[in-house]
Formats: structure tokens, sequence, C-alpha cells
């Protein structure tokens, strides 16, 4: 049993503290700022109907944050290609 426990921790610490590519690590990089970029502008709107009421949410942010959410966006989708 202990020869078990010491070869999972074992391998465990070889995959934490394995070498990662480059390229995986800009890949995740820009899934991560193109997820926050779409959770800070695009999911800040709701809306809701149906037969009886509607109900709509939303954010009007400034121009200027709005422009950095938008070049954000566009920097995550060109580092994910």
């Amino acid at each position: 049993m202990k020869k078990a426990i010491s070869y999972f921790i074992k391998k465990a610490a070889d995959w934490l503290f394995r070498r990662r590519s480059p390229a995986l690590i800009v890949f995740r990089a820009g899934a991560a700022l193109l997820t926050v970029t779409l959770f800070g502008s695009w999911a800040v709107s709701f809306s809701y109907s149906d037969a009886a009421r509607t109900l709509m949410f939303g954010y009007q942010s400034s121009n200027t944050s709005q422009l950095i959410l938008n070049i954000g966006f566009v920097a995550g989708i060109l580092l994910t290609f």
C-alpha cells in the first residue's frame, strides 16, 4: 500500500511540474482572455420573454471600456488560432 501511495505522489508531482509547450500556453491564454471578455461585455445583457411578460437587463458601459473589451476579444481570438 505504501508503494502505491508513493507511486501516486511521484506521478502527480511529475504531472504537475511537467514541461508544457509554448503553443499550449498561448492557446490557454487566448481562451481565458476570450472567456473573460465575453463575460465582461455580452454576458451582461440578459433578456427573457414569454407570452405574458418580458424581462430585460442590460448594462451599458462607456465607449472606452467597451473598446478595451473589444480589443481583448479580438486578441483572444487571434491567440486561439
